[in-house]
């Protein structure tokens, strides 16, 4: 049975072989963004069905946005960059006013302010300012107090802030907002951890070598 295991395995192995490398560069590749591309994200942003590139460019202040072709190329969406007021280094995205298009979240390190740049099913995102109270890194959309519509939830260094959405692109803070966490939170992560149906947050605290959990109700 053992050598069985073991030829299958060998013949596997020699067939992957042939095939050749797992990934190649797509034609075209590597596409210029911008300056200092600080994430990356995807999402079919201008409902063709193909999926495209949104990439925040910190040096550039501004977020490239590229369009895909279905076939691994990729050219900028009409007017990419988009600029934002400040600079930047994560980005989300979700659907905030409820059309069923990709918006976009920033989030500046250096201020309490985001930016909402709602779509408008081209590819093309025009932005405004939200105050949320404390310097905001990672941001997470997603509905956290099950209404159907889209929540932000916001890693701010020593705390978590959770923004209840309306639907149609504004929200306001959730009972009890910031939540503690640790030092140096950054990032944030939603996930069902104690299998209760309600989402719950975990967040890095880069300053004390943990995590925080904190449980949805």
């Amino acid at each position: 049975m053992r050598a069985a295991l073991v030829l299958i395995l060998a013949i596997a192995h020699a067939i992957a072989q042939q095939r050749g490398p797992l990934f190649e560069p797509a034609p075209g590749s590597p596409f210029a963004v911008g300056a200092s591309p600080s994430d990356v994200t995807t999402s079919d942003v201008n409902n063709d069905r193909n999926m495209d590139i949104i990439s925040p460019c910190t040096r550039d202040v501004a977020v490239a946005v590229l369009l895909g072709d279905g076939k691994g190329r990729f050219r900028h969406a009409p007017g990419s960059q988009f600029k934002v007021e400040m600079p930047m280094h994560l980005a989300a995205l979700g659907d905030l006013n409820g059309d069923r298009k990709p918006d976009l979240v920033t989030a500046h390190d250096d201020s309490d302010l985001i930016t909402i740049l709602p779509n408008d099913g081209r590819g093309a995102f025009k932005g405004y300012e939200h105050h949320i109270g404390s310097r905001a890194w990672g941001v997470v959309l997603a509905d956290v107090n099950g209404d159907r519509r889209t929540d932000l939830s916001a890693a701010t260094n020593d705390s978590v802030t959770v923004l209840f959405g309306d639907g149609g692109g504004s929200f306001w803070a959730a009972p009890g907002s910031p939540f503690p966490t640790g030092g140096g939170s950054w990032k944030a992560a939603l996930g069902d951890v104690n299998r209760d149906g309600h989402p719950d947050i975990v967040a890095n605290n880069l300053e004390k070598n943990s995590v925080t959990v904190l449980l949805g109700r």
